[in-house]
């Protein structure tokens, strides 16, 4: 992928097909200087300078808009030591005190030249823009719930990613409001994460709430953005996994196929060339990608989500509750025992000729593939596009939350990841 200067973002944004776009409230060009504004401040890492002038900057666009904006500062505890984190968190209130999330993080790979002109300031950028056109819609028409637009902190690993090195923000922001009793007034969470990249695709993610994947896929049909929203599934671990994992519905919006190279590339592999390399820069962006995803998720937050949330996910608690229509649309029950549930189930079609048992699969567990007739094909490639089982997906089991998904007739051959810790990333060819 050929890359442009970085100002014709600038210009007057066009389609795909070259022509210009209907104008909407959502403004590219402002969008696409947030994220400038964050690549000068340079890598921006948890902790940093650099990351505290960016949240200076967060705060004082989110106050100028109207908003009631709240740092909430934490120490995290990192295999680098204790950090001082902050989640800056803008409410825009609603009808009712419940409440919507909308997120994105803001803070950098800790890496030597490292800008995250994608990730993590595309994400940043766009919310900083769906922020001010739902601000200001609120000033003739507030929406039936509350909006909070959240911007997590310490998303990315210090050291190597794991359950414990990753997602400080989003953990702190779940279990904080867990402890004073508040997690059930937020109904629902929409991430975005790396969505500027100038040739946008983003797949399903197959840890997220089908409920909410579905209606955002159909507001981007019609709004003609199929091209963009395409029906592969994968899965990644972000920082949605921990509101999933507390009975929030939530969906990450991620395109995790950040530019192609044979040559050069980092831990993402070939296929995803750019990703914490010091080539995720600000030429690597566009602002039409930034109004394709603002377009298609503020419609969704103008209702406050209520056509896509339906009732509350079910269960027998209000933690690990099941989601009812993705756990429904599965067949499947709690197999916990001591009344455990499933939680934000994955559900997988078998795709292409063949045929295959939907299953599912919950959050923090590896989906185990199987060749037809049930035997183990072992684990997905650490890398994205590697390794794909070349026939269709089937006989996946019901896993409860905390626990490996096991081959039914035998466990999966032995597969050595790179690195200590497993990947955040594995894709599957399959569609819905």
């Amino acid at each position: 992928m050929g890359a442009r200067n970085a100002n014709a973002a600038t210009s007057p944004v066009a389609n795909s097909n070259g022509n210009a776009m209907a104008k909407t409230e959502f403004d590219a060009n402002r969008a696409f200087e947030h994220v400038r504004k964050q690549v000068a401040f340079g890598p921006r890492p948890a902790g940093s300078p650099a990351l505290a002038e960016t949240r200076r900057y967060l705060v004082a666009e989110l106050t100028s808009y109207g908003l009631k904006v709240t740092e909430e500062p934490f120490t995290a505890t990192t295999p680098a030591g204790r950090i001082e984190m902050v989640n800056v968190i803008a409410e825009l209130p609603g009808l009712s005190a419940d409440a919507v999330v909308l997120g994105s993080h803001y803070d950098t790979k800790r890496m030597a030249n490292f800008v995250g002109a994608n990730d993590a300031g595309s994400s940043t950028g766009a919310l900083l823009e769906i922020a001010r056109v739902l601000a200001g819609q609120a000033k003739s028409k507030k929406p039936e719930l509350s909006i909070q637009f959240v911007f997590f902190d310490g998303e990315e690993a210090v050291i190597e990613w794991s359950d414990e090195d990753s997602t400080y923000g989003s953990r702190h922001f779940v279990t904080s409001r867990q402890k004073a009793g508040k997690l059930g007034t937020i109904r629902s969470m929409v991430l975005l994460d790396m969505i500027g990249d100038r040739d946008l695709v983003i797949a399903r993610e197959g840890h997220s709430t089908a409920a909410l994947t579905d209606a955002i896929w159909k507001t981007a049909a019609s709004l003609g953005y199929s091209k963009h929203f395409v029906n592969e599934t994968f899965w990644i671990e972000d920082d949605h996994v921990p509101f999933l994992s507390a009975g929030v519905m939530a969906v990450d919006l991620i395109d995790f196929r950040f530019g192609t190279s044979r040559d050069r590339y980092g831990d993402g592999g070939p296929t995803n060339a750019y990703w914490h390399t010091p080539d995720d820069t600000l030429d690597k962006v566009s602002a039409e990608s930034l109004k394709i995803v603002g377009e298609t998720v503020m419609p969704r937050f103008r209702r406050s989500l209520r056509s896509s949330e339906g009732s509350r996910p079910a269960g027998p608690t209000r933690r690990g509750r099941a989601s009812t229509s993705v756990a429904a649309r599965a067949g499947v029950r709690s197999l916990g025992g001591r009344g455990r549930p499933l939680t934000a189930f994955a559900v997988l079609g078998g795709g292409g000729g063949g045929g295959g048992r939907a299953g599912a699969v919950p959050v923090g567990s590896r989906p185990t593939r199987t060749r037809s007739g049930g035997r183990p094909a072992g684990p997905a490639s650490p890398h994205p596009n590697r390794g794909h089982p070349s026939r269709p997906i089937g006989a996946v089991q019901a896993v409860p939350v905390g626990r490996r998904p096991t081959p039914r007739r035998s466990r999966p051959r032995t597969h050595h990841w790179t690195g200590n810790a497993r990947p955040r990333n594995w894709f599957v060819t399959t569609t819905v």
